[in-house]
């Protein structure tokens, strides 16, 4: 592909820094031999009589008990606005938080009802349960999400088709760019806005990993190399975090440090994803 050419934020912004926030409420699998979902537990014994790994059931649960109402503290702190991807299953069983979410200013994003991975999917059952997700945000906060995020980032040949019929105007499954860009769905443009799997505090779940303040290295070196390259070519930068891992308290530490070494330098666009996309269709659909 040629060269792109530079582009322009607002206010002569080098880069643009966003934040999204991905929770997810996981199928009845989770925990058990074979599931889909990650755990970072090791192998479960293979003679167990009670199959389901409640080590793994108990640590997702620490984001909604404690660890998304410690993130939204800190970005109040911060005064920083973030972007939420939520199964539609969450919104509903936590609608507290997600109303909150929402009055404070944050996007509220969607992903599939529950956390499985649409590749398992026939079209008609991901158009099903894509839909499903975005009745429960209306049915609970009265809001129609405008951004996708599939499960993992798997989505398959028919998930921009989908979320174009169900009225979405931009994806997160993007991580093949540093900036975003427009695609034709069905006489619709879905802005996709760019996403990397590193700058992700999954990076250090597994326990034999890296350190979760390894991973604050990882999002300065990406933050710093897009800085210089912005003072020519504006760039962008997403984190992508968890609450039941960047909402427990050593790990918090590690994005309120990052937060301030970023917000320490000038000609930062801190935006949610909706931001960026209004203003890409502004400027350059």
């Amino acid at each position: 592909m040629p060269r792109r050419n530079p582009i322009e934020w607002p206010h002569e912004a080098r880069i643009a820094l966003s934040i999204l926030i991905s929770w997810e409420t996981w199928p009845e699998d989770l925990g058990k031999p074979g599931s889909h979902q990650r755990s970072n537990r090791g192998k479960f014994p293979e003679k167990a009589l009670f199959t389901t790994d409640m080590g793994v059931v108990m640590d997702r649960e620490y984001g909604e008990r404690v660890g998304i109402w410690r993130l939204l503290d800190l970005f109040d702190r911060e005064g920083v606005k973030a972007t939420f991807f939520l199964n539609g299953k969450t919104v509903e069983e936590n609608p507290e938080a997600a109303k909150e979410i929402v009055e404070k200013g944050h996007e509220i994003g969607a992903q599939t009802y529950v956390h499985e991975y649409p590749v398992m999917f026939e079209k008609e059952a991901e158009r099903e349960t894509i839909r499903r997700s975005v009745q429960a945000f209306q049915n609970v906060l009265g809001v129609k999400p405008q951004g996708y995020l599939s499960p993992g980032v798997r989505p398959t040949p028919n998930t921009l088709e989908l979320i174009a019929d169900e009225g979405f105007i931009w994806s997160s499954d993007c991580i093949n760019d540093d900036l975003p860009y427009a695609v034709n769905v069905k006489n619709k443009k879905i802005i996709m806005v760019p996403k990397d799997f590193h700058p992700n505090d999954y990076t250090t779940y597994d326990i034999d990993a890296r350190s979760p303040r390894d991973v604050l290295g990882i999002f300065r070196d990406a933050f710093d190399l897009l800085y210089e390259e912005g003072a020519t070519s504006p760039k962008m930068l997403t984190l992508s975090l968890h609450p039941f891992l960047s909402g427990r308290p050593y790990r918090a530490k590690v994005l309120q440090d990052f937060i301030r070494y970023a917000k320490s330098h000038p000609k930062v666009w801190w935006a949610r994803s909706i931001d960026v996309v209004k203003w890409w269709q502004k400027k350059y659909c």
